[in-house]
């Protein structure tokens, strides 16, 4: 039977806080904005994920440019955006990726804005199918669906989400799923199949 995988991106394939973290340091170079500034766009940035469930990047932006109007919004776009910044909250093991893709079909089965969440694998691009790519708003929702179109396939699913494989796993008990744990916050998980990191992926498939 055919293997297909599918990565989560956010801390799976893309460390998102780094990726903040940069662009904050950005803000600061560019910008002249304080560290008590910094604090506050820290506030604005769970306050976007809390109203939307998830990150959405124009959202945020506007709030950066209300609470700070003195910041030119189209050079915060061009911090916010800038390709340097994706590439380098790239995980350095994802470089392993590419030979995954001799021994699977590789797939995205992700959580966030789509456009956003499509810069952050652009590394990958070549080695994905565009109709392999799912980015919902909220992805438990669309399980289902889209696991049942594989119903010919051996399905892995790499996540660093526990309740949600958990979730998977209740509502397709034949996907094998695997949770990437890269801080050791899972110890004491028995349940999934539990890697630190993408090179110990391939001995699991």
């Amino acid at each position: 039977m055919k293997k297909i995988i599918f990565f989560d991106i956010d801390g799976t394939l893309f460390n998102v806080l780094l990726f903040i973290s940069l662009f904050q340091e950005n803000l600061i170079n560019r910008f002249g904005l304080t560290n008590q500034d910094i604090e506050s766009l820290k506030a604005l940035y769970d306050q976007v994920k809390k109203e939307q469930g998830y990150f959405l990047p124009s959202l945020f932006l506007d709030k950066i440019n209300n609470n700070f109007p003195s910041v030119n919004r189209e050079e915060l776009d061009k911090s916010f955006h800038n390709v340097d910044l994706f590439e380098k909250s790239v995980y350095k093991d994802t470089s392993n990726i590419k030979s995954l893709a001799d021994l699977a079909i590789l797939g995205i089965f992700s959580q966030g804005d789509e456009n956003f969440q499509k810069k952050k694998i652009a590394f990958m691009s070549s080695l994905l199918d565009r109709g392999n790519i799912y980015i919902f708003p909220n992805k438990v929702n669309e399980t289902k669906q889209i696991f049942d179109k594989y119903i010919d396939f051996d399905i892995y699913l790499v996540d660093n989400d526990l309740s949600l494989l958990l979730e998977v796993r209740r509502i397709n008990p034949s996907v094998n799923l695997i949770l990437i744990d890269r801080n050791g916050q899972f110890n004491d998980n028995k349940d999934i199949t539990n890697i630190k990191d993408l090179n110990e992926l391939e001995s699991v498939l």
